[in-house]
């Protein structure tokens, strides 16, 4: 809590549309008061699409079995419907942009070439952290080209995480 804006809010949960299609439960999401959440038990809430600004997924040790069911996640936010009101009428649409995801974790079984792979595989994973190794992170330019970047050891992983999901809050 202590990394995201005062405005915004973070918790566990899942993301749903106005059709009420549903994420598979996420470790954290952080979200705005665009609409209001549903807090379905204490630190569990059901985020409406339109509010979600990121998501991260939390692993003590990242192994490969978890990156089909990161996959499965972004599959489910990336069909999912935004709506507007016009006038009366309510309209869905597809945004270009989709909330961003990130995975944390505190150790990991995964190499790093697969680690990049994973990183560049989905434009909206934007961030692979191993707390206290490195961090890689993809930049998708307006052409759509993907660039991994690295760093290892000589950083401090929760500025850098902190600075992203401030980032997300300002710029969207």
């Amino acid at each position: 809590r202590d990394l995201v804006p005062t405005s915004c809010n973070i918790s566990g949960g899942f993301v749903t549309d106005t059709s009420g299609e549903l994420t598979p439960q996420l470790d954290l999401i952080g979200f705005d008061d665009t609409l209001p959440a549903i807090e379905l038990d204490k630190g569990v809430n059901l985020v409406p699409i339109e509010s979600t600004r990121f998501w991260i997924e939390i692993k003590s040790i990242l192994q490969t079995k978890h990156f089909d069911k990161i996959i499965e996640r972004l599959r489910a936010i990336d069909a999912m419907k935004w709506t507007i009101l016009r006038g009366l009428q309510p309209a869905s649409f597809q945004p270009g942009i989709l909330p961003s995801a990130f995975v944390v974790a505190y150790e990991s079984d995964v190499g790093l070439d697969t680690l990049k792979e994973w990183v560049s595989s989905h434009k909206n994973l934007v961030c692979i952290i191993v707390i206290g190794n490195y961090r890689l992170w993809n930049m998708t330019d307006v052409a759509s080209h993907t660039e991994v970047h690295f760093s290892d050891k000589s950083y401090d992983e929760t500025l850098f995480l902190a600075a992203k999901l401030n980032q997300l809050f300002v710029l969207m």
